[in-house]
C-alpha cells in the first residue's frame, strides 16, 4: 500500500514538473524574443545617434566664422539642422522602445525567477563505504535507503558520479542576468572533505569551476 501511495505521489510530481517545464521554455522563449528586440533597438539608436552626432559635428564646422560666405554654406545649414531637427523624433522613438524592452526583460525574468525559485541545488552522487544506499531514481531525485528506511529527495538537477559538473552549469548561468539588473548571486558547495566542493568551484588549472565559468 505504501508503495502504491509513493508511486502516486511520483507520477503526480511528474506531471507537476512537466507543467512546469513546459511554462518555463514558454518563458526562456520570450525572453529570447525581448533579448534579440532590445538588441535591434540598441543598434538603432547608436547608428541614429551618430548620424545625429555628424550632422552636429558638421553644423559646428559651417557655423565657424572661417567657413566661408553665407552663400550655398547658408542653405546647406539650413537643411543640415532640417534633418538634425527631423532625427530628433526617431530617437526619441527609440530610446523609449528601447527602455520598454528592458522594463519587459526584467518582468518576464522576475516570472521566470517565480516558478523555478531564487535558488538551485544540484547534488552529485559519489561513491561511499557507508551503510547507506544512494541511487538517483531520475535527473532529478535520489532515492536514499537507511536500514529500513527508504527517503527520497528532490533536487534541480541530480549528477552521477561520472557525469560532467558542465552538466548544472546552467542551474548557474539561468540567474546571471539577475547580477546586470544590480542583484547579488552567491555560488557554495557544501558535503564532507575530499567530496569535491573546491573542485566543483574554482577546479584546478587549466580547468574551470562553476565560479570562473560564471564570470566568463
Amino acid at each position: 500500500h505504501l508503495q502504491s501511495q509513493a508511486e502516486e505521489q511520483r507520477q503526480l510530481w511528474e506531471a507537476e514538473r512537466a507543467e512546469l517545464e513546459e511554462a518555463l521554455q514558454k518563458l526562456q522563449d520570450r525572453l529570447v524574443e525581448l533579448e534579440r528586440r532590445r538588441i535591434t533597438a540598441e543598434y538603432d539608436a547608436r547608428r541614429v545617434t551618430r548620424e545625429r552626432d555628424a550632422l552636429a559635428k558638421e553644423y559646428q564646422h559651417l557655423t565657424r566664422p572661417e567657413a566661408g560666405g553665407p552663400g550655398g554654406r547658408l542653405s546647406s545649414l539650413w537643411r543640415d539642422s532640417d534633418a538634425l531637427r527631423a532625427l530628433q523624433p526617431e530617437l526619441e522613438q527609440l530610446r523609449l522602445r528601447h527602455q520598454e524592452e528592458i522594463t519587459l526583460r526584467k518582468r518576464y525574468y522576475q516570472e521566470l525567477l517565480q516558478v523555478k525559485g531564487r535558488m538551485r541545488v544540484a547534488c552529485q552522487l559519489r561513491a561511499s563505504g557507508s551503510s547507506e544506499v544512494v541511487v538517483a531514481t531520475d535527473n532529478f531525485s535520489v532515492r536514499v535507503q537507511a536500514g529500513t528506511k527508504d527517503r527520497r529527495f528532490c533536487f534541480d538537477r541530480v549528477l552521477g558520479s561520472h557525469d560532467a559538473l558542465e552538466e548544472a552549469l546552467p542551474l548557474v548561468t539561468d540567474l546571471l542576468p539577475a547580477v546586470f539588473d544590480g542583484a547579488s548571486i552567491s555560488l557554495f558547495s557544501f558535503g564532507p572533505a575530499g567530496s569535491g566542493k573546491t573542485f566543483a568551484l574554482f577546479g584546478p588549472e587549466p580547468r574551470e569551476g562553476f565560479a570562473a565559468k560564471a564570470v566568463r
